[in-house]
């Protein structure tokens, strides 16, 4: 059991290395090339990168099986939550603090991967 949850979140870390670089990536295009708010690309970001980790999630990190159609119900959940704790940290990062956008990013994922690892082991892919 013990291995599984290993293997599982080792997967999940490098599906996570790949969405975050994906969230970064329209993150900076959002506000260097359209100069849209920061706050609202980051969300947009999350969004993005969000649906091409589920696809990660389910085949490759918790080889999960069943209905697309409770599954992603399952995880439109934990994402809907985990994009509101997104934007409300970035936003004190980035806003209220003065962090740079990019950094700011890259703390709120660290701050919320394992609570995300989590809700998705435990509810979304169970």
């Amino acid at each position: 059991m013990y291995s599984a949850n290993r293997a599982s979140i080792f997967r999940y870390f490098v599906g996570g290395v790949l969405a975050v670089g994906l969230h970064i990536s329209v993150l900076a295009l959002l506000v260097e090339i359209i100069d849209l708010n920061a706050t609202l690309a980051t969300t947009i970001g999350f969004i993005v990168a969000s649906v091409f980790n589920y696809c990660l999630q389910y085949y490759w990190a918790f080889s999960a099986t069943g209905s697309h159609a409770s599954r992603f119900s399952k995880y439109a959940v934990v994402t809907s939550i985990t994009v509101m704790i997104n934007a409300g940290m970035f936003w004190i990062l980035n806003v209220a603090l003065g962090a740079p956008y990019i950094i700011a990013q890259l703390v709120t994922t660290g701050a919320i991967f394992l609570l995300n690892y989590e809700a998705n082991r435990r509810f979304t892919f169970a």
